[in-house]
């Protein structure tokens, strides 16, 4: 295909900014085999880190990295591991696939603790540091991921189909992107993993993820630009990739936010990693008799209207905003692993059962002005509210956040009733 067609089929799908930072190289990307495949989900902008990957398939194509050690053959995997101050070995059963599972901290645990079918779908390594008991979370406040805690408990795991590679790490979701520990890249734990590893299980994948940062995952041969991963699928804002598969979703009928997605025609929302089927039921409850109409602005965000009222505001897939204009009761673990809400509104709602909105640190505003009940551990972690509004600010549960709420100094709390005690909230209310 002709360079100037290849451009155009780029800049149809991931815009003109993108194709003229391509083109502008001028270091011959465009002939890269296949590029507008290797591109249609990478965006719409170019990161050095992309360019960075693309003049390496550009290379790599040339043949410059083509070595005399092709007849050598590899080590054992778990050789190499040993040799790394590992002790390791190839999950093939639950029991060794959960094995690794007392080394984890809580609220710190892998997501492949919680599929029994990992192991089938999977080739699995995990690999403990001989000395880890010398390794205490203790001593790192400050974790980062390649530290010697976060390395000291790894998982590598490759799809059993090729194409896709992810290293875990022991610190889970407290550092960023953990699913990608050294660029989920085995020689970089110890040189020539990568070979042993694809001559053990007679796999191939991509072993340069590195090369790329951590908004880009590789599924085969294509770069996917992707917002956040939940229960090993990495979600982008128009498709999301779980075991090495790429899903398009249909943006004329579909809408993706967080983990979820909404059919527009059926007004029917999947939890597409079952882990918070309490949202899903409610949203779809609140939406499902009303005329729909999807509108985006013009810094990108898209708004969901159910009968012309905003139910759902959404930012590169996430959902940033919530309004629930009639729902009055939400059982337990609503919102409870989302960490990217920052305004929730639910003007007739009276009673939140328990660990809703649990794990959310970036909560804002909370506006639920007839709200009597909330239950256990209810916004435990959140440090970033600024406005709250209750009925019921004297309900022991509602008058333990406002009184050891870290941001207490300078949160605003709005009641509808007259006769709260005061002296037991150290706030400022406004009645």
């Amino acid at each position: 295909m002709p360079n100037n067609m290849i451009y155009h089929k780029i800049k149809k799908q991931n815009g003109e900014v993108f194709a003229k930072a391509l083109r502008q190289t001028d270091s011959g990307l465009f002939d890269i085999p296949d590029l507008p495949h290797i591109l249609q989900y990478a965006g719409r902008e170019v990161s050095k880190e992309l360019l960075d990957y693309l003049e390496f398939l550009k290379m790599k194509q040339s043949g410059l990295f083509e070595t005399s050690s092709k007849d050598i053959v590899p080590k054992d995997p778990i050789e190499l591991l040993n040799d790394a101050g590992y002790d390791a070995y190839i999950a093939d059963t639950l029991q060794k696939q959960n094995h690794i599972r007392i080394y984890f901290a809580p609220g710190e645990e892998l997501c492949t603790f919680k599929r029994a079918e990992r192991y089938k779908d999977y080739y699995i390594i995990n690999a403990v540091k001989k000395n880890v008991d010398e390794i205490k979370r203790s001593d790192f406040p400050h974790p980062y991921r390649e530290d010697a805690y976060g390395t000291s408990v790894i998982s590598i795991q490759i799809h059993k189909s090729g194409g896709f590679i992810s290293i875990k790490n022991r610190y889970n979701h407290t550092v960023s992107n953990p699913d990608n520990t050294f660029g989920s890249n085995p020689d970089k734990i110890i040189s020539g993993l990568t070979a042993a590893i694809k001559n053990r299980f007679h796999v191939d994948f991509a072993p340069h993820q590195d090369l790329l940062c951590d908004k880009y995952i590789l599924a085969g041969n294509q770069i996917v630009k992707y917002q956040f991963e939940c229960e090993d699928t990495y979600f982008g804002e128009n498709c999301y990739v779980s075991d090495g598969k790429i899903t398009k979703i249909n943006t004329d009928s579909q809408l993706l936010f967080n983990h979820f997605l909404l059919d527009m025609h059926t007004k029917n929302i999947t939890d597409l990693t079952a882990m918070d089927m309490t949202t899903a039921i409610v949203i779809t409850n609140e939406i499902k008799e009303k005329k729909l109409q999807l509108i985006r602005s013009s810094d990108g965000h898209k708004h969901l209207l159910a009968d012309d009222k905003q139910i759902l505001e959404i930012e590169n897939g996430k959902l940033v905003s919530l309004h629930l204009p009639t729902t009055r009761q939400i059982g337990w673990l609503f919102m409870s692993e989302d960490l990217f809400l920052r305004q929730f509104s639910a003007p007739q709602l009276e009673r939140l059962d328990d660990y809703c909105f649990s794990y959310n640190n970036t909560l804002i505003k909370f506006d639920t002005p007839k709200l009597k009940y909330v239950g256990y551990a209810f916004l435990e972690r959140n440090m970033c509210l600024t406005y709250f509004k209750s009925q019921q600010l004297d309900s022991p549960n509602i008058e333990a956040i406002l009184r050891y709420h870290p941001n207490r100094q300078n949160l605003l709390v709005s009641s509808q009733i007259t006769h709260v005690n005061t002296s037991k909230v150290s706030q400022h209310i406004h009645n």
